[in-house]
């Protein structure tokens, strides 16, 4: 008996351990995946913004031009690119919104796909206690058998 109870304890000392290993292994799968995702995030953003900043620049300096060139025609064409500048800016602005609604979308990708792991972690534990109780259940069962057996012979 205590021998099946040592038994029985250390196979619920390896599935926790197992399960403890796994849980680290997706909180730091998980780290190292947010950590990606925040650092692709940071760079487009950057890139967008300066890609904004480039393309604010190039029409300020367009106006600039035309201004000093056309002086007649400065408010017409001054108030035409004072409008691009807003269409560009509302531009780079949906598509900072575009790639931060993606990247939150993967980000709750991954926590339902972690969740849905976990999920499956805690039914193999429950499955494999279910699985060593019966054992030991049946074990029981047939040493006690056997004990009668025995006791009915003498």
């Amino acid at each position: 008996m205590d021998r099946m109870q040592a038994a029985m304890d250390n196979g619920f000392a390896e599935i926790r351990t197992d399960h403890r290993q796994l849980r680290v292994g997706f909180d730091e799968l998980r780290r190292e995946t947010t950590a990606a995702l925040e650092t692709q995030r940071k760079d487009m953003t950057l890139a967008l913004e300066t890609q904004r900043k480039d393309m604010l620049a190039a029409l300020e300096a367009q106006r600039k031009d035309m201004t000093s060139a056309l002086d007649a025609q400065r408010k017409e064409m001054s108030t035409a690119l004072d409008s691009q500048r807003r269409e560009v800016s509302a531009a780079i602005d949906v598509q900072r919104k575009e790639v931060t609604a993606a990247i939150d979308a993967q980000r709750q990708s991954q926590d339902a796909m972690r969740s849905e792991i976990y999920a499956a972690i805690d039914k193999i534990r429950d499955d494999n206690l279910s699985s060593m109780r019966l054992t030991f259940t049946t074990m029981a069962g047939i040493l006690i058998a056997l004990l009668g057996k025995v006791l009915n012979i003498y």
